[in-house]
């Protein structure tokens, strides 16, 4: 009965951790790093704000946390996008799948991606070299599709792949902050990502 009992209670406070961060995220977005507030968060999470402490030992690990689930997540999406197309798939055909996924998991209102990008020149700075440092692997796998183009001639051999790297993602990103469901989908907004990359990038005659 302790046993079953241990076991409930665990599945429990997994959630409410679970649905604090999920509150968190939503908050992050909206607000920014300065502009979240515990008493909004666990208002959101149906909770007292000291509540939070049981769950996270301070806000900043709270956030922490939040950002790094949202690099996770982002990191998931484009590479199940480029996994899904299979071997066969040309280096190009790899990266046009890595921007679509990329962009369509910002702009489709993932709270966590959202925040993460947003907040992440808002952090202290001790975190914010946390995070870029949980990043790095994220930005090897864009450097990497980015170096196969080169290699097979699909993306102008002359440009420095980190370069590429930083403007392509810099441009995907901002795009949390300006893009409002409306006139076009997620979907279309990526698919002109993608005809801007390729324009840009593709050998010239």
């Amino acid at each position: 009965m302790g046993a079953a009992s241990e076991d409930i209670s665990i599945r429990k406070s997994d959630l409410t951790r679970i649905r604090v961060m999920d509150s968190a995220a939503k908050v992050l977005r909206l607000r920014g790093y300065a502009g979240a507030r515990l008493s909004e968060i666990a208002d959101n999470a149906g909770l007292k704000p000291a509540n939070i402490y049981y769950y996270f030992e301070s806000r900043d690990a709270l956030i922490e946390q939040v950002m790094e689930v949202g690099v996770q997540r982002g990191f998931e999406a484009v590479r199940e996008a480029v996994e899904a197309l299979g071997s066969e798939a040309s280096p190009l055909d790899r990266l046009k799948s890595a921007i679509m996924a990329h962009l369509q998991s910002n702009l489709a209102q993932d709270d966590y991606a959202s925040a993460t990008i947003r907040c992440l020149g808002q952090v202290p700075d001790d975190m914010r070299e946390r995070q870029l440092a949980l990043e790095r692997g994220f930005g090897h796998y864009w450097r990497m599709l980015i170096a196969e183009c080169q290699a097979d001639g699909s993306v102008r051999s002359e440009l420095h792949a980190s370069v590429v790297r930083m403007l392509l993602l810099g441009m995907l990103n901002w795009a949390v902050e300006w893009y409002e469901k409306g006139e076009l989908s997620p979907e279309q907004v990526a698919d002109q990502a993608v005809s801007l990359f390729v324009d840009g990038c593709r050998p010239r005659d």
